[in-house]
């Protein structure tokens, strides 16, 4: 383990773990901590992220996600089709020609080359940009804002953003800021969603996914493992569990949520 990896868990061992009322005695924290240290390492490094720390959690052999394990699983997909999934121009492409309910883009960008419709406009100024997304706003009349979103490496929340008409003229710097952000890479500039009724008494600050874990063995039967439901917290825009959101897992036999909501343990 790195020093500033170790060093990491140390502060976060003082933030959050000492202040959990779930924890186990300080002692027996730091004596399975030092333990697996030497004897586990990898169960070390998701000591505090699995809640091991917690008491009555002694299932310390179920916790073996190696990074060789975690690429074995990349591994298992079709690397013929891995660009459908990280990109989100193409995975629209793709994906609507079979009938299936996508987010519908507007426009995408190279740099300052933006691609709206049968367009390829060069926009090089702020000023330009601006006008460009006043346009776009108008054709999302149920929402009138939109989300501009990496085209691809947006793992985490990051590099997403979401703009309304009004936040282009009344917060100048944010737009300036966001608009050479923006041509210095690719984006994709998709409509907001309306999302149910029932998700949004979850959280109405951001769209809360459904997610379905499946897997296909060599005989190309396909099976659901798991599903649950990622929630973002406070105001938050995005449900990812590494900028604060959580998941709740969902009973896949009867459809309900269980009881307890997970999240990274320093949230």
């Amino acid at each position: 383990m790195r020093i500033s990896a170790l060093r990491r868990k140390i502060r976060n061992l003082f933030k959050v773990v000492l202040k959990d009322p779930r924890r186990k005695s300080l002692f027996r924290i730091l004596f399975e901590y030092t333990r697996f240290l030497v004897t586990d390492p990898i169960v070390a490094d998701q000591y505090f992220y699995k809640y091991l720390y917690i008491k009555g959690a002694n299932n310390f052999g179920d916790y073996k996600m190696t990074r060789r394990l975690r690429n074995r699983c990349w591994k298992l997909n079709d690397d013929a089709y891995a660009s459908l999934l990280n990109d989100k121009y193409l995975f629209e492409l793709f994906f609507s020609r079979f009938g299936l309910s996508v987010v519908r883009s507007y426009a995408h960008n190279i740099n300052s080359l933006f691609f709206i419709q049968e367009k390829v406009i060069q926009v090089s100024t702020v000023n330009e940009f601006i006008d460009i997304l006043e346009s776009l706003i108008r054709d999302a009349p149920e929402t009138k804002s939109l989300f501009i979103k990496r085209t691809e490496g947006s793992s985490g929340g990051k590099g997403i953003y979401k703009i309304s008409a009004r936040d282009l003229r009344t917060k100048p710097p944010r737009t300036e800021g966001l608009f050479h952000e923006i041509i210095k890479s690719g984006y994709i500039i998709q409509e907001a969603l309306v999302q149910h009724d029932m998700l949004s008494r979850l959280n109405p600050g951001c769209l809360n996914t459904v997610r379905i874990d499946t897997f296909t063995n060599r005989q190309k039967i396909s099976k659901i493992i798991s599903a649950f439901i990622r929630l973002g917290s406070g105001e938050s825009l995005v449900d990812n569990v590494s900028s604060g959101g959580m998941y709740v897992g969902i009973d896949i036999n009867h459809g309900n949520l269980y009881a307890e909501a997970h999240s990274d343990f320093t949230h």
